[in-house]
């Protein structure tokens, strides 16, 4: 299934939205825009919040992030980005029922 992204604020799949995005010039911009891109699908595609909320989704993204980046430095961005998620993720969260 295909994210719907006709209403996306963020046209970009790098962490973060507009001007607070991770910039690609920043440490591990490539691994963490990875685990962005998976984050991002999952906020966006009607077929994942059909059977996933939005915890699932930022576990996942937790999860990606630990397995992308180097010891110890994995644990505390997998920490911050799921927290960051959590905090300012609902109003993108495009399924109501799953938030």
């Amino acid at each position: 299934a295909f994210a719907d992204d006709k209403f996306s604020v963020d046209k970009k799949s790098r962490p973060g939205v507009g001007f607070f995005s991770w910039r690609s010039w920043w440490p591990w911009a490539k691994e963490l825009t990875r685990a962005a891109s998976f984050h991002d699908y999952m906020y966006s595609s009607p077929a994942y919040q059909a059977f996933n909320t939005r915890e699932d989704a930022d576990k996942a993204l937790a999860e990606y992030i630990k397995s992308l980046l180097p010891k110890p430095a994995n644990s505390v961005f997998a920490v911050t980005f799921k927290a960051l998620s959590r905090i300012f993720g609902r109003s993108f969260w495009e399924n109501k029922t799953t938030r």
